[in-house]
């Protein structure tokens, strides 16, 4: 098919006023006047633009549908099979999901232990069947078992529907709750209720609710009821269950300190304690082990301690009484921890790389894990309080995950399931770790892999990152990486500082003021796989999402010679113009990490990286920007203002593409399929580009 005209936005002239000067915003008319997720967008000329950018993208995939049809295969080949997870234990049930090959969605069913027998308690296929988007975000078992609420996403603007299903009948209760947050649920111990978090109209989960539910099923009126708020609109607020069980937690935070509140779950009265204050500065993160407190905390230093204290009816806790199961240390930065009746299991990093040890709550000792990989990642997942054994996922970029178990006792593990990938052997593949040295002298880890056999001094390079928030991209297996490796690219994770790949301190090194070092750290990473010959300047293909995405259009505004081609996945671009609006539904809430452009200096800052406001006239690597129309989190007009001022200010004929979901949100389209297409899709404008 013959590809129609480029699209081009008109530029209608608009000035912002900030701190006294006009700031030219000549696409700011690709914004819905008066946009709210419940209006949606609805101005015919925005979406005649979106549309135009959506049938050129269709006509530029249309030429290589072949191509983008056999990555498919390729895809679906590794991921597509007939699977079930390891079950956890709850009472006298064993709950797992299955997925099915030929199915796009899961299925979850549970195990009867004394008797063996199995039943099917949820389809998620046959609940997503009347919608063209589906994602279920909460599935919680009543202390009982008999009732399971979930809540699900049906248009990806992640307000979720809520339904309560009775196990014994099989069917849905008459109950159902609208502007669900996925932020928690957490049933009363008797099951009597459940605590749960809703959005207001700005998408800001600041309140916490309470249904009860045993009124409900006598059929009596029930109304939501509104237990705890949070006013100041910079926080974020969480609840979840204690693994002992006894307590729910409310975790109102901020990027810089927070505050847990404790609630009860054996007493139907609302009644929150603090074990500790709010302290300018200090994060912490909790757990109860009966009699104990557990506590994850940076009062002493960036890469946090772990202490045990004994619960008291004084407040607030002492916790020079406490003590400490991992001391504060400049070398191991502690990632998570999980807690037992008999045992607490920790994991952290040590120069980026992960270590998990035990630590036993009667003889307060601890007993390191060894595991016999160079380059890995290691993640908790927390099972029952009364079990001997902690269970954790163990894989790296070339071999699939293993569930392992862990006595807590002895520290002898066990591989109770590995992943099993079709056709693929890890001993076909390497990969390697190395160290960039960024602009600043500091030294970037960055994981890479490739298929044996790859000729590196020709082969082309895909470079990830994300570097915001503290959040660590682990070297993880994702069987998606195959079709690339398989095609001779070598496929790198970067590292960078703003993440938390290296402890608290990484995260802390680039953000606010010092942000634009993850931009650094990125180009040096890039830089330096050129130097040792694993990249050839012009032929590396650079990637993110979100903040991610903010990463790829700073990256691109100040290096584009480094790169071919860029994929740039619900991009945070806007920078300035979203973060001087605090009517947005994140924008209060990301101060911390960005700054509050009302403040000049930060405005300053920002402006000097903001990826829309510095395209300028210089040639750009071809570009695949992705969006989602719905989406409450990077608004839909923040790609689409992007791509249209580059496509007015670019001095190069390398192609951009625009491919807007218009049924979906942040997280792309719904569904297995729906993903691995848009995997293909990226992959074919990465081989095409």
């Amino acid at each position: 098919m013959t590809m129609t005209h480029i699209p081009k936005a008109t530029p209608k002239s608009y000035a912002h006023s900030y701190h006294g000067k006009k700031i030219q915003d000549n696409y700011h008319w690709l914004r819905q006047e008066n946009w709210t997720q419940d209006t949606g967008v609805t101005n015919p000329d925005i979406l005649a633009y979106i549309k135009d950018e959506n049938t050129y993208t269709k006509q530029y995939f249309d030429k290589y549908k072949d191509l983008t049809n056999a990555i498919y295969e390729e895809l679906l080949e590794s991921i597509d099979v007939d699977d079930e997870t390891y079950p956890i234990t709850k009472d006298d049930y064993a709950y797992f999901s299955k997925s099915l090959k030929g199915k796009n969605y899961n299925q979850h069913w549970r195990a009867h232990r004394p008797t063996g027998k199995k039943e099917l308690l949820l389809d998620e296929n046959v609940l997503a069947e009347k919608f063209n988007y589906f994602s279920l975000q909460i599935f919680s078992v009543s202390p009982d078992h008999r009732y399971i609420a979930i809540a699900y996403d049906q248009d990806g603007s992640e307000r979720l529907v809520l339904k309560i299903l009775d196990t014994k009948t099989m069917n849905f209760s008459p109950l159902e709750l609208t502007h669900i947050s996925g932020n928690g649920f957490v049933w009363l111990n008797d099951g009597s209720g459940f605590y749960y978090q809703k959005v207001d109209e700005n998408w800001r989960a600041n309140q916490v609710y309470y249904y009860d539910f045993s009124s409900a099923l006598k059929n009596k009126k029930v109304d939501e009821k509104c237990v705890f708020k949070e006013d100041d609109v910079t926080n974020h607020v969480n609840i979840r269950k204690s693994a002992d069980k006894q307590h729910m937690f409310i975790d109102v935070r901020d990027p810089k300190d927070n505050v847990v509140y404790v609630q009860n779950l054996d007493n139907k009265e609302f009644n929150l304690y603090t074990p500790l204050p709010r302290t300018t500065n200090i994060k912490y993160s909790m757990e109860a082990a009966g009699h104990d407190w557990l506590i994850m905390t940076n009062d002493k230093g960036p890469n946090r301690r772990l202490i045990s204290i004994s619960k008291s009816d004084k407040h607030p806790l002492n916790l020079k009484n406490a003590i400490e199961v991992a001391p504060i240390s400049v070398r191991n930065a502690l990632i998570d921890f999980s807690v037992y009746a008999s045992h607490v299991v920790f994991t952290g990093k040590t120069n980026g790389l992960p270590f998990l040890k035990i630590w036993d709550r009667e003889t307060t000792s601890n007993k390191d894990v060894p595991f016999n990989m160079e380059s890995f990642t290691l993640d908790i997942q927390q099972t029952e309080y009364n079990d001997d054994t902690a269970r954790i996922a163990v894989s790296n970029l070339i071999q699939p995950s293993a569930i392992t178990l862990v006595a807590l006792k002895t520290g002898n593990q066990e591989v109770v399931k590995q992943r099993e990938v079709p056709n693929f052997k890890t001993d076909n593949y390497i990969t390697k770790r190395f160290e960039a040295p960024s602009k600043d002298g500091v030294l970037v880890p960055f994981t890479l892999a490739y298929k044996k056999g790859t000729d590196l001094s020709a082969a082309p390079t895909y470079l990830y990152g994300y570097g915001s928030y503290g959040y660590a991209v682990d070297p993880n297996f994702r069987a998606t990486f195959l079709p690339l490796m398989n095609k001779g690219y070598v496929v790198v994770i970067a590292h960078i500082r703003g993440g938390g790949d290296l402890g608290r301190a990484w995260y802390e090194a680039a953000k606010l003021k010092t942000k634009k070092k993850t931009f650094e750290d990125f180009i040096a990473c890039a830089e330096h796989l050129i130097d040792i010959k694993h990249a050839q300047k012009g032929n590396i293909t650079i990637a993110g999402g979100s903040a991610g995405g903010m990463l790829v259009g700073a990256t691109l505004n100040m290096r584009p010679d480094l790169f071919k081609s860029a994929l740039a996945m619900v991009p945070f671009v806007d920078v300035i113009n979203t973060m001087m609006d605090a009517t947005l539904p994140l924008t209060p809430g990301e101060y911390h990490e960005w700054g509050n452009p009302e403040d000049k200096a930060y405005f300053d800052y920002m402006s000097t990286y903001c990826p829309y406001s510095n395209v300028k006239a210089q040639n750009y690597p071809a570009l695949y920007v992705s969006s989602g129309i719905n989406d409450p989190r990077v608004t839909y007009w923040e790609p689409t203002k992007w791509v249209a001022k580059l496509r007015h200010l670019k001095t190069d004929h390398n192609i951009v593409l625009l491919d807007t979901e218009m049924g979906a949100g942040h997280g792309g389209p719904s569904g297995k399929f729906g993903y691995l297409m848009e995997t293909a899709k990226q992959y074919t404008f990465i081989l095409k580009s």
